[in-house]
């Protein structure tokens, strides 16, 4: 396929960072949300969760239509549609002040986020420095994230929950003003839903894909449940959740170091390998019920290693097959991830204890290394048209 340079790269990158960041405002936002979504519509915890998990799980399975019109439809105007689609259903959810219709709102949101995410991910897998751009598509989210849990308090106080989604509409408005900087790609005049893996790397394909889901399993198991973690050691509650705060810090500052590293040192596996490293490092420190110290130098590194991995395991997905088909298959995986690895992490310790969890997700990260970084199965780069 005839590779064409991008016309303005850093606007491009604007794009994927602002895009990605608003469309992840609500999941990430969740602590805040949670409280306020509480008191406004009188929901009970059980309620609560159920709106969690339509906003996650609708952006996750907003991947499965976008195999089939992925090679139909340009990005550009498929993003047009989720970002007006998105804003919509904000202000929707504004209007509304019935639980029921507020899910439905809120399912019919999820799917223009998620097809933003899998938008922004395709670009950012083609871009020629793809660590840096999804090192910055990390932080912009968790930066986004962390302003806004401090926020959401203060705009329910002054403007009720409407106001929180009538802000996240403005933000994504003002986010789209970029969304021409998306290359117009045509459609391709031959395309079969079987072209999501190229002729002759299937199986390294489907295997890199396995090795991002066994990565957010491990990742979303063990993070879920990090302050029952902190508490066997540490009973005092405070002192968790401000080792938990301080660890949500460095979590920006990994996916900004790995977007730095990637410009200015030579070789991602490497780096890579070192992030899977110090999670396997953090994850010894979190055996055998550690003491306050050590859980807060444990969390920190998890939490850092996991935001400055994620560019390079993306990165490496998207330069041995960067097609359109493949980075939705990989947005799908990171929703089931984090959707599926609190309540496997929640059998493992009723089951066997809190040790066999930490192993069995210390398992699941090396193999994990291994499906994505196997020289073996690397596919030939794809170069798409800007």
């Amino acid at each position: 396929m005839t590779r064409v340079t991008p016309a303005v790269p850093s606007l491009q990158i604007a794009a994927i960072v602002a895009l990605s960041a608003v469309g992840a405002i609500m999941p990430l936002g969740a602590p805040a949300m949670a409280g306020v979504l509480m008191k406004d519509f009188n929901l009970s915890p059980v309620q609560a969760g159920t709106y969690f998990t339509i906003e996650l799980g609708c952006g996750s399975l907003a991947s499965l239509p976008a195999l089939w019109w992925l090679p139909r439809v340009s990005m550009r105007r498929a993003l047009y549609a989720a970002v007006v689609l998105y804003i919509l259903a904000n202000v929707a959810s504004y209007m509304t002040h019935d639980y029921h219709v507020l899910l439905l709102c809120r399912a019919i949101g999820s799917l223009g986020m998620g097809t933003i995410m899998v938008l922004t991910m395709t670009l950012a897998g083609h871009m020629a420095r793809k660590e840096f751009v999804f090192g910055l598509w990390v932080s912009g989210q968790l930066l986004l994230s962390a302003i806004v849990i401090m926020l959401f308090p203060w705009l329910d106080v002054h403007g009720g929950i409407g106001a929180i989604y009538l802000s996240v509409a403005f933000l994504m408005l003002l986010a789209g003003l970029l969304a021409p900087a998306f290359p117009d790609i045509p459609v391709p005049e031959r395309t079969k839903p079987t072209t999501i893996l190229q002729e002759g790397s299937r199986t390294g394909s489907v295997m890199r894909i396995m090795g991002v889901l066994l990565f957010y399993l491990a990742i979303g198991g063990i993070w879920t449940f990090m302050e029952r973690i902190g508490a066997q050691a540490n009973p005092n509650p405070v002192g968790v959740d401000a080792a938990l705060a301080i660890a949500a810090l460095f979590g920006i500052a990994g996916g900004m170091t790995a977007s730095f590293a990637s410009m200015r040192l030579k070789g991602a596996g490497r780096l890579m390998l070192g992030g899977y490293a110090v999670l396997a490092v953090s994850l010894c420190m979190l055996l055998n019920a550690p003491a306050s110290a050590r859980f807060v130098m444990a969390a920190v590194l998890f939490k850092f290693a996991w935001t400055f991995t994620v560019p390079f395991v993306l990165g490496r997905v998207a330069q041995a097959n960067a097609s359109r088909l493949t980075m939705a298959l990989v947005n799908l995986t990171i929703g089931g991830g984090f959707a599926f690895g609190p309540p496997i992490s929640g059998y493992v310790i009723e089951a066997a204890g809190m040790t066999p969890l930490l192993l069995l997700a210390g398992a699941a990260l090396i193999v994990s290394f291994l499906f994505i970084c196997n020289p073996a199965m690397q596919g030939r780069r794809q170069e798409y048209t800007a």
